[in-house]
C-alpha cells in the first residue's frame, strides 16, 4: 500500500521513514494514520545457461540463509539499475537480457516495494565487489535443485518467496515456470501469482 501524498514525514533514518496523515471518514469523524516507508529492494532471478544463481549469505543476527542476488536501492534509484548493480556486486555477473517479473508491496502499514527481475544469459565478467561486512557465496543450481531450495528452511522469507512456494508446490506449475524462466514462455496463470505493475 502506498503512502498518500498528503502524508507528513515525522521521523526518518537510513532505511526507514515514518509518515503520518489525517483522514476524514464518511461519518464526519477524523483519524490519524501512520505508515512506515522502507527503501525499495530488488531481487534477481539470475540464469546462466540452464542454471539458476542461488546465493548463501551470512549476516549478523540472521545467521546463514539462501536467497537471490539483490539488496536495497537508494531512495530515488531506478529499480533496473539497482538490480544490475546488485547482481554485479554480489556475483560478478552481468546480463543484457533483463525482464521485469513483478513488483510486490503487500503490506498495509509498510510501504515497501520489492522489485523482482529475471536476468537471462548471465556471464561472469568481474569478481564480487561486496559491501563492507557482506559474506556472500553463490552457486549455480539446476532447476530441480533450485525448486528444492525454495523449500529450504534457511531460505530468506518474503513476499516473492511466498509466491514461489505456491508455484513450486504444484508440479505442473513448477514445470511451466521452468519453461518461462529459460524459454520466456509465460504461462496463462503466472500473473495471478506475480502481477505486473
Amino acid at each position: 500500500m502506498k503512502t498518500p501524498k498528503n502524508a507528513k514525514l515525522i521521523a526518518g533514518g537510513e532505511r526507514f521513514q515514518i509518515w503520518s496523515w489525517s483522514h476524514a471518514f464518511d461519518d464526519g469523524t477524523k483519524g490519524t494514520y501512520e505508515r512506515v516507508k522502507r527503501r525499495p529492494t530488488v531481487e534477481v532471478v539470475a540464469l546462466q545457461k540452464d542454471r539458476v544463481v542461488v546465493i548463501r549469505e551470512t549476516q549478523p543476527y540472521k545467521g546463514s540463509f539462501l536467497s537471490f542476488p539483490g539488496g536495497t536501492l537508494d531512495w530515488k534509484e531506478d529499480a533496473l539499475h539497482g538490480a544490475k548493480r546488485e547482481l554485479l556486486e554480489e556475483t560478478g555477473m552481468t546480463s543484457s537480457n533483463w525482464e521485469k517479473l513483478t513488483t510486490l508491496n503487500p503490506w498495509n502499514s509498510l510501504d515497501w516495494d520489492l522489485h523482482v527481475f529475471i536476468a537471462r544469459g548471465c556471464t561472469s565478467t568481474n569478481r564480487q565487489n561486496l559491501d563492507p561486512g557482506e559474506d556472500i557465496k553463490f552457486e549455480l543450481f539446476d532447476y530441480d535443485d533450485f525448486r528444492e531450495s525454495v523449500f529450504d528452511k534457511t531460505r530468506r522469507e518474503g513476499p516473492f518467496l511466498t509466491s514461489l512456494l505456491r508455484i513450486m508446490h504444484d508440479d505442473k506449475k513448477a514445470k511451466d515456470f521452468q519453461r518461462f524462466l529459460f524459454e520466456g514462455k509465460e504461462p496463462h496463470w503466472l500473473r495471478e501469482y506475480l502481477p505486473l505493475d
